[in-house]
């Protein structure tokens, strides 16, 4: 009779603790989308040198004359550019970047304020989530909680927390498909680089 409360308990702790790495696993990548680029546009010029033979056109090499690179983010763009300047066969390169917060009447800001928000809600409600679930380990701790709530209202806490992650991920999601439209409402006759469709 001893036997089954131990291997419910067993079972218990494997499933919980498969839990609480899945719900880790969700706030690591609402930190990586909260602080990682979204979006990189790069634009590059390269110098290729021509084969001595005149009948074998194909470059021999390339080497990077200069680059401009451009990171969108939640909380701003970040401009990269490089200069590559070569003099009697001596190369000289600069490197130059600088941080800019998106401006208040900009269509893009609205959009990735928008997505921002809800990948914070994701974020705090995942934290949220790993807490309560790393307590269920504790026997104590657990038990007070089933005693107080009540094992029902305990499970639905959880699946209604669940589920406001899962919904402001794809709100996310969604609400940043149409960085494209931002983008072209923001430049005038954007064609190229990001004001091209994700999908045609």
């Amino acid at each position: 009779h001893k036997s089954r409360p131990l291997t419910m308990s067993s079972a218990f702790t494997g499933k919980n603790c498969c839990a609480v790495v899945l719900a880790a696993v969700v706030v690591a990548l609402m930190i990586a989308a909260a602080s990682a680029p979204w979006y990189t546009e790069q634009i590059t010029f390269e110098f290729r040198p021509q084969s001595e033979n005149q009948n074998n056109l194909a470059a021999t090499s390339s080497q990077v004359l200069n680059y401009t690179k451009v990171f969108y983010d939640l909380q701003g763009w970040k401009q990269e550019v490089k200069t590559n300047v070569v003099v009697n066969g001596v190369a000289t390169s600069k490197l130059a970047s600088h941080y800019n917060n998106y401006d208040s009447d900009q269509t893009l800001k609205h959009i990735v304020k928008t997505s921002q928000a809800f990948v914070l809600v994701a974020l705090i409600t995942g934290i949220i989530v790993v807490i309560l679930l790393f307590c269920f380990f504790f026997d104590r701790i657990r038990n007070k909680m089933i005693f107080a709530a009540g094992m029902t209202l305990t499970r639905l806490a959880v699946v209604f927390l669940v589920a406001i992650i899962v919904l402001s991920t794809i709100v996310a999601f969604l609400v940043f498909v149409g960085v494209v439209q931002a983008f072209k409402n923001d430049r005038s006759n954007c064609i190229d680089g990001p004001c091209r469709r994700f999908v045609d």
